[in-house]
């Protein structure tokens, strides 16, 4: 049975504090080697290929983020503090190329206004468009 869309919503918003954190300190490791590499001073233009790189470089940081974590344990920190566990829709554990693709259905799930996650509370089956197009789902773990 799917995890509770409010308990979801909780881990959400704690991963996305944890991974602030985790941004600054790679766009940090990210500025260091760029102003190393090209003796830059001043800010970057939004037109230069090194604010594109930037970019790239977080989008590269969010997906290692949870796939790691979604591969490795099959959940996140936030996951964990809300005991929450995601699986196959089958119920074995992720691989990693699951991770992969539940990353990009959620960026699709993100993109109308976040409404592939709002999604959850009107579904029957209370399930995501990404727990769909991933053919995953989030489940309550007490065990966790």
């Amino acid at each position: 049975m799917p995890a509770n869309p409010f308990r979801r919503y909780a881990a959400l918003v704690y991963d996305a504090l944890l991974l602030i954190a985790v941004v600054f300190a790679a766009t940090a490791a990210y500025l260091g080697v760029l102003v190393a590499a090209i003796d830059l001073e001043g800010a970057i233009p939004s037109d230069s290929p090194y604010s594109k790189g930037l970019a790239a470089w977080i989008a590269v940081v969010w997906v290692a983020y949870f796939a790691a974590f979604w591969h490795r344990a099959g959940y996140t920190p936030g996951m964990r503090t809300w005991k929450l566990k995601l699986v196959r829709a089958d119920g074995r554990a992720l691989r990693y190329e699951d991770a992969l693709k539940r990353c990009a259905a959620a960026v699709l799930s993100a993109l109308p206004a976040g409404l592939g996650y709002w999604w959850a509370l009107w579904d029957a089956e209370k399930l995501t468009w990404h727990d769909r197009l991933s053919n995953t789902l989030i489940i309550r773990d007490p065990d966790i």
